[in-house]
């Protein structure tokens, strides 16, 4: 065999060679972005599963419903409710739901927790807070800025003008600082009037003066003798 023939036999089979070597890199090539595309496909199918694509619902109204039947009906919507708050409204039912977030209409996935406000099942209830040797009006403000709604004055005698000495709510019962009471109790707050000292003292004096005054005067016997020189007795 010539030197030319065997040159021509590996060319060919170089180019053979090669051929075969840029089949196999665009085969790889192939196998990679379809593996790529199937990646994509099922994040997105995964995705759209965990996001609950297409399942939004418009939250329904619980307003007014107590926490259990609120429950119920969001239940058959798949979606949950937490209670995060609770605050007294006064003239309105006990325990029902005030508030939601997010509100009612919104639109929501599937899944999803509701929290509500409730209205509390007992009056709110403030503690006293102290009150000892202050004047009126700062008693009064601390008094209402800590929640309370009616707080009125009742005066009475006293040195110190003005000063709150005692609290006491509408049935006589007397409150000390730290109690804790409905949030409506009329707080009547005994306030020390100096006016009203000084008349008390002045009608005292006066009384006393006019008792003197009208205190008679005891009749001694007369024992000295008589014109005759003779006792009485």
């Amino acid at each position: 065999m010539s030197k030319r023939a065997t040159e021509g036999d590996e060319t060919k089979d170089t180019g053979k060679k090669g051929m075969s070597g840029v089949k196999y890199l665009l085969i790889n090539i192939g196998l990679m972005v379809l593996v790529g595309l199937l990646l994509l496909w099922g994040s997105m199918l995964f995705l759209k599963g965990y996001t609950r694509h297409g399942q939004s619902i418009r939250l329904p109204d619980i307003s007014g419903l107590n926490p259990q039947a609120a429950q119920q009906l969001l239940k058959k919507e798949h979606l949950n409710i937490e209670i995060v708050d609770s605050v007294y409204v006064e003239g309105v039912t006990p325990g029902i739901i005030l508030d939601t977030t997010p509100k009612e209409g919104s639109l929501i996935k599937q899944g999803r927790t509701i929290f509500v406000t409730v209205n509390t099942m007992s009056v709110k209830q403030i503690t006293i807070p102290n009150f000892a040797e202050q004047s009126e009006r700062s008693v009064e403000m601390t008094l209402k800025g800590a929640g309370f709604k009616n707080v009125t004055a009742e005066y009475v005698p006293g040195q110190h003008h003005l000063l709150v000495l005692r609290l006491k709510d509408s049935t006589g019962r007397y409150l000390d600082a730290g109690d804790r009471v409905p949030y409506n109790t009329q707080l009547i707050m005994e306030v020390s009037s100096a006016d009203m000292y000084e008349a008390q003292m002045l009608d005292s004096l006066t009384m006393t003066g006019i008792e003197e005054s009208l205190t008679p005067t005891p009749i001694e016997p007369d024992l000295s003798e008589d014109n005759n020189g003779e006792n009485w007795f």
